[in-house]
């Protein structure tokens, strides 16, 4: 018999979109438009201003796949500390009480930062919701 996370690794390694119930895909779509907007928001709040003030970025004026980290020339860290601080400063992202965390924001940006990676191998949008709803399953379920 398969130890719970052996059984956990495989289905999150082989579940098809198609697999995946509507209503897990609809709370990732909305999970995500969640993030980036509380992440656009949190940019121009107190905790948003000082982070991206410390890079010489005006958050107010600066566009949005700045805020995101999109194509940007900063360090990964930075980008990290940028867009986690954003998504955090007004705390309206999801939460999964399984966790008891906000699991789409250590989701979204990278997966925002992989946009180009994923045209360049013609995948779909919609695998890109299934990598998410695979990320977000690894995260909150523990059996």
């Amino acid at each position: 018999m398969a130890s719970p996370e052996a059984t956990l690794s495989d289905f999150i390694a082989t579940v098809t979109y198609e697999e995946v119930p509507e209503r897990a895909r609809e709370t990732v779509r909305r999970a995500f438009l969640d993030t980036v907007g509380v992440t656009l928001a949190g940019a121009l709040d107190d905790a948003g201003t000082t982070v991206f003030d410390m890079d010489d970025i005006d958050s107010s004026t600066a566009s949005a796949s700045t805020i995101l980290g999109i194509g940007s020339a900063r360090s990964p860290s930075d980008r990290a500390l940028h867009t986690g601080t954003a998504s955090h400063a007004l705390d309206y992202d999801d939460l999964a009480w399984a966790m008891d965390g906000h699991p789409s924001v250590t989701l979204v940006p990278p997966t925002t930062r992989t946009r180009r990676g994923i045209r360049r191998q013609r995948r779909r949008p919609r695998d890109s919701v299934r990598c998410r709803v695979r990320d977000r399953m690894r995260t909150c379920r523990a059996d």
